[in-house]
């Protein structure tokens, strides 16, 4: 239950045509383009699947796909869905209310906090190391380690919801979380890692969510109707599991 939205909790595939367009194109704002977005491509070892997944951000929102499950959250990003293609079902509700069931909770009721590393790179973008912390003095454990780049141009709402997917309160980090690790007994753990960060034309329809699905009233029954597989229940409950 606390791998990735281990999807991103919400890790992810997106289709190959998707894939195959965004990896021809450099690194870089593309010339003669109306519309681009940022496309991501993640590993999540914890997947059931590929152990992979494609974030895209843009102006038009926010899309997270791995093998038949995908999270849309659209612009102006006040509604979350999920949607399964091999159920055909689909759960849409008030980001906030997600949030609330399954987002990071604020420090201020864990006492955790971050402290500021080095700066490196992750992928191909530069992107700045933090460490959550818990305790003071000799006491201090460092419970996450977490890297995230300001190079991803996106609004502080988005930034914020990218934030919360990966387990980490809205504003605990300057920019896009790009890896996540889990530090426990002097081993990390990878929950989310980054390969390649790049700006690409918006490919036609990434953000259109799809239609002809059967609308379901709570995630919790996408979960019950999907099987064994536990990708959308990670999917659902963020990358982390911050709240324990």
């Amino acid at each position: 239950m606390n791998r990735f939205i281990h999807v991103l909790g919400v890790v992810f595939v997106a289709n190959t045509l998707l894939v195959t367009a965004a990896l021809s194109k450099p690194a870089g704002r593309p010339k003669g383009t109306g519309s681009d977005c940022w496309l991501l491509t993640q590993l999540n070892p914890n997947s059931p699947y590929s152990h992979s997944q494609i974030a895209l951000i843009g102006k038009e929102g926010i899309v997270i796909s791995a093998d038949d499950v995908k999270l849309f959250v659209p612009a102006p990003f006040k509604d979350v869905g999920i949607y399964n293609s091999s159920q055909k079902q689909y759960f849409i509700g008030p980001l906030k209310t997600w949030f609330g069931k399954y987002g990071a909770l604020p420090f201020s009721k864990t006492h955790k906090y971050m402290a500021k590393g080095v700066r490196g790179k992750i992928g191909n973008v530069e992107a700045d190391q933090y460490f959550m912390m818990q305790g003071q003095g000799k006491d201090a454990r460092k419970l996450r380690e977490v890297w995230a780049t300001d190079v991803i141009e996106a609004e502080r709402p988005v930034k914020e919801i990218l934030q919360h997917l990966c387990g980490l309160p809205e504003g605990s980090v300057d920019g896009v979380p790009l890896r996540v690790m889990r530090l426990e007994g002097g081993r990390k753990e990878v929950l989310l890692n980054t390969l390649s960060v790049k700006r690409i034309p918006t490919p036609k329809g990434a953000f259109t969510q799809p239609s002809n699905y059967r609308r379901v009233e709570s995630e919790i029954t996408l979960m019950l109707n999907y099987g064994k597989q536990s990708a959308l229940k990670d999917l659902l409950e963020g990358t982390t599991n911050s709240r324990k």
